[in-house]
């Protein structure tokens, strides 16, 4: 019989939570200078491609645990991925998040690893990606409470004794400008300011492709052979161009 790995993970953490939530005794106040989580608000984003967000926290106290829930009310921007790489939570062992449509419900619980000290820095990093033709937007990021199959899902900090209480938020957003990035012809991923393509743009499409690296600078621009996605088929003809004589990259819409 095959073992569903995935499927054990989530069933484990849904178990870890329940333990978890029926440890927390009571809501409480917060018990010091309010903690907060805060959502870094992003400048004009291109209309095509991928935005990253980065979410921070402060607390005052020992916390056990952590749970983030947050919404944004515009359709067709998705919630790809949160990262914790260089957070605060990022050495716990017990963390992850929980997407659905348009929110996701973020955990962490300090099971043997030490609670988490007072201090303040990245919770993690929010992917969001959004298609062609989204027009100008400006988006909201919001915290929420969400009641689903007998699950609440919000935004509560809980403490070394078990209590839990709701800190403080401040709201981010998301800029996007309709008008577009692409200035002249696709393939520049990079995003030179001279606009031209060459192998920096090869190696910095592998990259984003293979080894985790960022997001090119604008959609459009990567998006070499106009299918409105980013794979391998746009590196092919990338690498076509620039070592075969194949076709050059399109104009930009």
């Amino acid at each position: 019989m095959r073992i569903n790995l995935k499927l054990l993970a989530a069933l484990a953490a849904i178990l870890l939570l329940a333990a978890f939530n029926s440890r927390a005794q009571s809501l409480i106040s917060d018990p010091g200078v309010p903690d907060t989580v805060y959502v870094d608000s992003v400048g004009t984003v291109a209309s095509a491609g991928q935005v990253q967000v980065s979410v921070n926290f402060t607390n005052d106290q020992n916390l056990a645990g952590i749970g983030l829930t947050l919404t944004h009310d515009l359709s067709g921007l998705v919630i790809d991925s949160i990262s914790f790489i260089g957070s605060r939570l990022e050495s716990y062992s017990v963390k992850g998040a929980t997407i659905v449509d348009n929110w996701i419900s973020v955990y962490m619980i300090v099971l043997s690893e030490p609670v988490l000290p007072p201090g303040n820095g990245l919770l993690g990093t929010l992917y969001l990606s959004f298609s062609p033709g989204i027009g100008d937007q400006f988006v909201t990021i919001d915290t929420v409470t969400i009641n689903q199959n007998d699950v609440e899902y919000n935004t509560t900090f809980t403490t070394e004794g078990s209590d839990y209480f709701y800190p403080q938020y401040e709201t981010g957003y998301v800029s996007i400008d309709g008008s577009g990035c692409c200035i002249n012809m696709r393939g520049n991923v990079n995003g030179d300011v001279d606009e031209s393509v060459n192998v920096s743009d090869l190696t910095y499409f592998v990259n984003y492709l293979f080894a985790g690296g960022p997001a090119p600078i604008c959609y459009e621009e990567a998006d070499v052979n106009a299918d409105g996605t980013l794979n391998v088929a746009d590196l092919t003809f990338l690498v076509n161009y620039l070592f075969a004589g194949g076709a050059a990259p399109g104009a930009c819409p």
